[in-house]
């Protein structure tokens, strides 16, 4: 027999993450600085995902000012962190952050971001995947491409780990 109270509790669990979701992305200075989530189930979220996807929420902002130290704060300031995308691997956050200086070097080149998230799942009570696409416009094309984030709750903060991003080749009409 299920227990009415435990179904009425968990409804509005489930309406209560809705308005959370809401509130925290209503800050967000315009449309294209908002997250997508529509891909995510709305009952998958818990104060956990909001967090990170406040940190994911943090960094398109900080990108869109053109900010990247500011967007480097949501990755693990460690030698350990690892980052995989089309040059190989680099390990270390100043490596990290060296290559996004040198690949971004002015607000043009950086463009605007936004992300599509997919997936958020919990690895344990401090380790999270996310799966998402980003893309970027700039004047002259518009990058995208997938990433898969890990997240790792560290004193208490959620901060990534280790990123694997790719980009969508740009087919060429001939």
């Amino acid at each position: 027999m299920i227990n009415r109270q435990k179904v009425m509790v968990m409804k509005n669990s489930n309406l209560m993450m809705i308005l959370i979701i809401a509130a925290a992305f209503a800050g967000c200075k315009s449309q294209s600085q908002s997250i997508s989530t529509e891909t995510v189930i709305p009952y998958e979220f818990t104060q956990d995902s909001l967090s990170i996807l406040n940190v994911l929420s943090t960094q398109q902002s900080a990108w869109n000012e053109a900010d990247i130290p500011k967007f480097m704060e949501g990755y693990w300031k460690d030698d350990a962190l690892t980052f995989i995308g089309g040059s190989g691997v680099t390990y270390g956050w100043q490596n990290t952050l060296n290559n996004y200086l040198k690949g971004y070097p002015d607000p043009d080149a950086m463009g605007q971001l936004s992300f599509d998230i997919i997936k958020v799942k919990s690895l344990g009570s401090d380790a999270a995947q996310v799966i998402g696409k980003y893309t970027l416009v700039r004047k002259e094309d518009k990058p995208t491409g997938h990433f898969s984030l890990v997240f790792q709750k560290i004193n208490g903060v959620w901060l990534l780990t280790s990123d694997m991003t790719a980009n969508t080749p740009v087919m060429k009409a001939e």
